[in-house]
């Protein structure tokens, strides 16, 4: 056999299997592609076309944000009653709706309704992405569906990025050509979904009446899972903010040296979260979640490090601490998904998935504040990282009793879990 043909047979081994796996791939794909356009002139966007200052742009869209949390779990029960598939083609509906309305409709009013709507969409996206991955997963491919939608969405935004910056450059009229493309991009999101079966919808003699699926927040497990997805958001949200500040103001680094940490970052995302999901499936999720967490602590002590250096050595020591910080995101990232799903019972997965999502929407709105706030100083916001992710550690902790493997809970390949508290 081949060279070829042996890297053929072995990207196969990895690649997830089954009839959707395309079309679900492409709409993560154009989904986030047009998502990557936008997302670096986000509140450039929203400023301009609303016609507000930065200030209260950026104010509006925190607000709106956190305002739509409680509304979540219902549109999880929805995607429990009429499919992930539905919800997620409404969502992209909705989202396509929202951007062409940033455009007609100028002004502080317009622009609050809008962003409510919309960050509603998106969490209703957020906790049906998953719950489609895991329906549409064959037996056993469970944690590889769930890192195929990291995989494109990682890719996506990355390409998307570095075309819509050349987009700005060139086009005079380039952040209202940038909003068209969002909603284009959702648009084309939802045909792609449209091409999936009907999935991911328990028939109504799977659903239990004791209502249980309206209380996940009363399953403990669950939520000591919940809070420790958050705060990894937290985390590297803050990290992802607060290290291009600290590398160019504290550290005096070239501007190049931000452009190396995130293109390292995205690219070793993009080829290696398929091959390390694989390597991953035999193994307790709670434990390879605790060894992503030791190497961020490692990261973390080692930052300080970097200052007093020559310009050229805190480059080079940046590249491996990079790689160290993306091999513990690799880990984290993926196995947390994977006890998200693995521990939310198959007929409420999706109010699961959508109630993570409120702790999940706080994270997001304070990695500004503890950026900005924090981040003016290096030291004390290294250790606040290390500790929120020695208390993820601990977190996960208390799910290492927990069986994997065939047929356990919290394996990739398993089926329902127990009715216990779980995240």
């Amino acid at each position: 056999m081949s060279l070829d043909a042996g890297a053929r047979r072995s990207w196969r081994n990895v690649l997830p299997s089954g009839p959707g796996v395309r079309w679900f791939s492409a709409a993560g794909l154009v989904n986030a592609l047009g998502t990557g356009f936008f997302l670096p002139f986000a509140l450039v966007f929203y400023a301009e076309v609303s016609r507000l200052s930065l200030g209260v742009a950026g104010t509006a869209l925190t607000v709106a944000s956190l305002v739509v949390l409680p509304l979540v779990p219902a549109v999880g029960r929805l995607t429990d009653r009429v499919g992930a598939r539905t919800v997620l083609i409404t969502a992209a509906l909705v989202r396509a709706a929202v951007f062409a309305g940033y455009l007609v409709l100028p002004g502080l009013p317009a622009f609050v309704v809008l962003t409510m709507v919309g960050a509603l969409a998106f969490r209703a996206d957020q906790a049906a992405g998953p719950t489609l991955a895991v329906a549409l997963a064959p037996p056993g491919e469970r944690s590889r569906w769930l890192a195929l939608s990291r995989v494109v969405s990682n890719a996506g935004i990355g390409a998307g990025a570095a075309l819509g910056g050349l987009l700005v450059a060139a086009r005079s009229d380039g952040l209202h050509a940038l909003g068209l493309i969002n909603a284009a991009s959702f648009l084309a999101a939802a045909l792609c979904y449209t091409r999936l079966g009907r999935t991911g919808t328990a028939s109504p003699a799977d659903r239990p009446g004791d209502g249980g699926g309206d209380r996940p927040w009363r399953d403990l497990r669950f939520v000591r899972t919940a809070l420790a997805n958050a705060l990894l958001w937290l985390t590297a949200g803050t990290l992802e903010s607060a290290l291009p500040i600290h590398l160019l103001r504290g550290l005096h680094l070239p501007a190049w040296s931000v452009g190396l940490f995130f293109t390292l970052n995205t690219a070793l995302m993009a080829f290696l979260q398929l091959p390390v999901a694989r390597r991953l499936e035999s193994h307790r999720p709670a434990r390879v979640l605790i060894a992503g967490c030791l190497l961020h602590l490692a990261v973390y002590a080692a930052l300080p490090g970097l200052g007093g250096l020559g310009t050229g050595l805190a480059v080079t020591l940046l590249v491996p601490l990079v790689v160290v910080w993306t091999a513990g995101e690799l880990l984290a990232m993926q196995e947390v998904t994977v006890l998200l799903a693995g521990l939310a019972p198959e007929h409420r997965r999706g109010s699961y998935l959508a109630v993570s999502q409120i702790p999940v929407g706080v994270a997001v709105a304070l990695t500004p504040l503890l950026a900005t706030v924090v981040g003016s100083r290096p030291t004390v916001l290294w250790l606040v990282l290390a500790a929120l992710t020695v208390v993820v550690a601990a977190l996960a902790h208390t799910e290492r009793d927990t069986r994997s493997g065939p047929g356990g809970v919290l394996s990739p390949a398993a089926g329902p879990a127990k009715e216990e508290v779980n995240r």
